[in-house]
């Protein structure tokens, strides 16, 4: 009764196998192939081209198609030459184990498609196989799609996808953008431009981020490179802090620094990039606005940042460069010192010092015997016969006569001068300098006036013409009270005198 059992299922498998191969001879028959359209949906300027890795053909069975693909002639050496190979059952396996998409064929380096995608490209490359510039029309089959020319300068060339194309079909590549922001650190917060006094310190605060780049990529191939140039200030090379994220790198082991006084070059290691990728880059440092300052200059004195990395490492010399750019400004204005009823005299012997806001004296200037301006100290500097104030902050300044000319009374209070630079949220170079007394004025075109306007040209228009008169120095506030005090004092001498006489006339009566 088993043996006829037997019997009958030995006949089964065998008929079985008779009808199986009968059908293969029929769909061998009906193998077909067709051509789908291939698109990419990309920024304008990207380049993409599709490699076919594997070609395909299809039968239809009970209304669906079925698939069957064999290896590219370009790509039998990738398959024969790697840990990667094609199973019987159309899968493509690594080391024996199917490799397995993300479901959306949208790449990261966290998939094992991610690395056979980049692994087809390099081969591609390397070999010097022909791609197809997309959009096209091509034979299904199974491709990848590599990004040749970047859509921006910004941007990292968006990871090879693995389209297995069976109908029209559209690709999303995603181009990671890089960051780069410069500012400059200020009390209130981070601004574009700045102005500040020459001497003072500039604190600059600089943002990016490390590219994130392909599974198993070629580290000798990446470049990620700072290049900062200064004008007119000098770079403090012990300030600079890196960070990325909340770390704090290394000179010498996580990064290179080449520094002179204007300018430098940060380098990261190539292992820090690797070891980094999608993190947040901060850098921190300052510089000195030196004695060479531009003034009253809308140019003002700026700051150039340039960083300079690989966007795509498979393709030869491939880099972008980002920029970006800070400025600071400072002014300055022109004093003379005349008399107030002959602007030819000279006024040897004046004595003025210069403070700022918080009465700190940033400079001080004489005239010799010859009315021409000698000991110049701090700020000060000498064009023509005026002394010069150069290269100060906005705010407001107090000029001091300390010793007056002989013959002239002492000033009987300062002469107060306001710088404001006429810029709606920042500095912007151009700066209105005013009189805030009365005891002084403008020069502007022969006129006197209480401000003006500088041009921004890099020229000091700005003139403050401080005037003296012989005799007694009265104090600019209070005046009227003074008068009243003086007039009470003659009275009082007057009625001194009377009393005096009159005792001296009942004396003599007595």
């Amino acid at each position: 009764m088993f043996k006829g059992k037997l019997k009958k299922l030995a006949a089964l498998v065998v008929t079985a196998a008779m009808t199986l191969s009968m059908s293969s001879t029929v769909f061998a028959a009906d193998w077909q192939t067709e051509d789908a359209a291939l698109s990419v949906a990309a920024k304008d300027g990207a380049t993409y081209e599709a490699y076919q890795v594997m070609t395909s053909k299809y039968m239809e069975n009970n209304g669906e198609k079925v698939y069957t693909y064999e290896v590219s002639d370009d790509f039998k050496g990738f398959f024969n030459g790697s840990p990667y190979s094609l199973s019987g059952d159309n899968e493509i396996m690594k080391d024996g184990v199917a490799v397995a998409g993300d479901g959306r064929w949208t790449n990261t380096n966290a998939t094992e498609a991610a690395a056979l995608a980049q692994a087809l490209e390099q081969y591609a490359l390397g070999k010097g196989i022909s791609g197809t510039k997309l959009d096209a029309t091509l034979p299904i089959g199974y491709y990848v799609v590599a990004e040749t020319e970047t859509s921006e300068k910004n941007a990292i060339a968006s990871k090879p996808i693995l389209v297995d194309l069976r109908g029209a079909t559209t690709v999303t590549p995603k181009d990671d953008d890089i960051p780069l922001e410069k500012k400059i650190v200020e009390e209130n917060g981070l601004v574009d431009a700045n102005n500040v006094s020459i001497g003072d310190t500039i604190k600059y605060q600089v943002t990016s981020e490390v590219p994130t780049y392909e599974a198993n990529v070629d580290k000798d191939k990446l470049k990620y490179v700072f290049n900062d140039t200064f004008t007119n200030i000098d770079f403090d090379k012990d300030s600079m802090v890196v960070k990325v994220g909340e770390t704090t790198l290394t000179e010498g082991v996580d990064y290179t620094l080449d520094a002179e006084t204007n300018k430098f070059e940060l380098s990261f290691a190539t292992d820090t990039i690797l070891n980094n990728q999608g993190k947040a880059v901060t850098l921190e440092y300052a510089g000195v606005l030196n004695k060479d300052a531009n003034v009253d200059s809308e140019d003002g004195n700026p700051n150039h940042i340039e960083l300079t990395y690989t966007n795509n490492p498979n393709a030869d010399k491939s880099e972008g460069k980002l920029e970006d750019d800070v400025v600071t400004y400072t002014y300055g204005f022109k004093i003379r010192k005349v008399d107030k009823n002959d602007d030819t005299k000279d006024m040897a012997g004046a004595k003025f010092t210069i403070k700022d806001s918080e009465g700190v004296v940033i400079g001080s200037f004489e005239y010799g015997v010859d009315g021409e301006i000698t000991n110049t100290k701090g700020v000060i500097t000498l064009e023509g016969n005026y002394a010069t104030i150069k290269g100060v902050d906005a705010g407001t300044y107090t000029i001091t006569e300390e010793k007056a000319p002989d013959g002239y009374a002492v000033l009987g209070s300062g002469v107060e001068i306001k710088i404001k630079d006429e810029g709606t949220t920042e500095p912007t170079g151009v700066a209105t300098v005013k009189v805030v007394t009365n005891n002084a004025s403008i020069e502007k075109d022969g006129q006197q006036v209480s401000e003006i306007t500088e041009n921004g040209d890099g020229t000091i228009d700005a003139v403050v013409r401080i005037e003296n008169v012989r005799g007694i120095s009265l104090p600019e506030t209070g005046s009227t009270t003074m008068l009243f005090c003086l007039a009470g004092g003659a009275a009082a001498i007057v009625l001194g005198a009377l009393y005096f006489a009159m005792t001296r006339k009942m004396r003599r009566m007595d």
